[in-house]
């Protein structure tokens, strides 16, 4: 069997199930009313990524230890997503965040660039100093906003 997902404004999800022909081949269908993006982006929670709004700027605590290649992946999707409902504006903290591996570098960049492309700004806060000097030997530090705290990333945000 395959299913439809329905989301509908402002707080009602529904789900279908439909028969299809070929379950194997088939794909889910899922609409999204335009409208309720914002409400869904700020109540986001997934495996590594709980997001809020705090001013009206989008707050991302990323919840696990480490970004590696498994986290690294789903954590972009959830982010790239809240930055296209949010006109890539948000702010990321990474107060729970030990470690960094090379593709979660590679994320840093990547969640930077889509926010530049898209005409907005990405914050990253809450950085320990180990991940702070990996960033300065990395000399990503110099084209990337940093804060240190989420006051002064959601006050950098509501500027832009």
């Amino acid at each position: 069997m395959g299913f439809a997902l329905f989301v509908h404004f402002p707080n009602r999800l529904t789900c279908q199930s439909t028969p299809t022909p070929n379950p194997p081949l088939a794909r889910p269908r899922r609409t999204i009313n335009a409208d309720a993006l914002p409400i869904i982006a700020a109540m986001l929670q997934t495996t590594h990524v709980k997001a809020d709004l705090v001013g009206g700027v989008p707050v991302a605590l990323l919840t696990t230890e480490k970004v590696g290649e498994y986290e690294a992946h789903a954590i972009e999707v959830d982010l790239l997503g809240l930055g296209q409902s949010h006109r890539h504006r948000y702010a990321v903290d990474f107060s729970q965040v030990r470690i960094l591996s090379s593709v979660g570098i590679g994320l840093l960049i990547k969640l930077t660039k889509a926010a530049t492309v898209g005409k907005g700004k990405v914050v990253f806060f809450g950085m320990d100093k180990n991940l702070l000097d990996l960033l300065a030997i990395t000399r990503l530090d110099k084209g990337m906003s940093l804060s240190k705290s989420q006051a002064d990333a959601v006050k950098v945000l509501q500027e832009v």
